[in-house]
């Protein structure tokens, strides 16, 4: 009987990995390519352009403000036009997650 519920929970840690695995493959994350803005009064807060590589469908680009959590950032998608130039200081600092090397 304890033979038979290590084998299960064994199944059950594999199915779960493998189940991660896919999650990742069909929805990749989005990686920061460049951090354009750092909050003058927080300096962990940050508005960053993020890129996603959908494989042979391109790339999705976005835009947003990222706040730093204990286990997550979060994450807010801001027109950039619009930020208030007097919160934020342009930094500009390139961080190229996805390694694209540009001609």
């Amino acid at each position: 009987m304890l033979k038979k519920h290590k084998y299960i929970y064994i199944i059950i840690v594999i199915i779960a990995s493998l189940t991660v695995k896919l999650y990742f493959l069909l929805f990749p994350p989005f990686q920061t390519q460049t951090i354009m803005y750092r909050s003058k009064d927080n300096r962990n807060l940050r508005v960053e352009f993020q890129m996603q590589d959908m494989g042979a469908f391109g790339y999705n680009r976005r835009t947003v403000i990222v706040e730093p959590g204990t286990f997550f950032d979060t994450t807010k998608p801001i027109d950039v036009r619009k930020l208030d130039k007097n919160e934020w200081l342009l930094v500009d600092e390139e961080v190229n997650e996805l390694h694209i090397i540009f001609p």
